[in-house]
């Protein structure tokens, strides 16, 4: 049998597993990515990949050593990550479920929520537009809602 799913799955969220699967739906205008790539290239050249890479690998690393501390967690090395933080929640192996889905719909914002090695982890994306104020931010925030 034929099963439909959506461009992105996301593992968060509360419900059945339909629901959970089409909790995100990211840009569910399949003609955006056609009118921004040729602009978006255009703004990556002239900024310089280089740079992009450098300077979002080095805020991923930042993210993740700030964060690691201010949860007393552990995090992924910088080296295997490009520009992704992945750093273990303080709430261990008992964190509540849901908490991404209640971080996007409380904190406005996405933080992909998985299990790995026995323990709760987080998974942040860095891009050009993010700065340590931001990581601040999530830190603190995940604290507020783990309280």
């Amino acid at each position: 049998s034929v099963f439909l799913y959506p461009l992105v799955i996301d593992q968060g969220g509360t419900g059945t597993p339909f629901e959970r699967a089409f909790m995100y739906q990211g840009t569910s205008d399949d003609q955006t990515r056609y009118i921004s790539v040729r602009a978006a290239l255009a703004w990556r050249s002239w900024i310089g990949e280089k740079q992009i890479i450098h300077y979002t690998h080095t805020l991923a690393a930042q993210a993740c050593e700030r964060l690691s501390r201010l949860w007393g967690t552990r995090a992924l090395p910088p080296q295997v990550q490009a520009n992704m933080c992945n750093v273990e929640l303080p709430c261990g192996a008992l964190c509540p479920d849901g908490l991404g889905y209640t971080l996007f719909h409380e904190y406005h914002f996405y933080l992909p929520v998985y299990s790995w090695a026995g323990s709760t982890w987080a998974r942040l994306t860095c891009a050009v537009y993010n700065t340590m104020e931001d990581i601040e931010w999530v830190g603190s925030a995940v604290l507020q809602e783990l309280q």
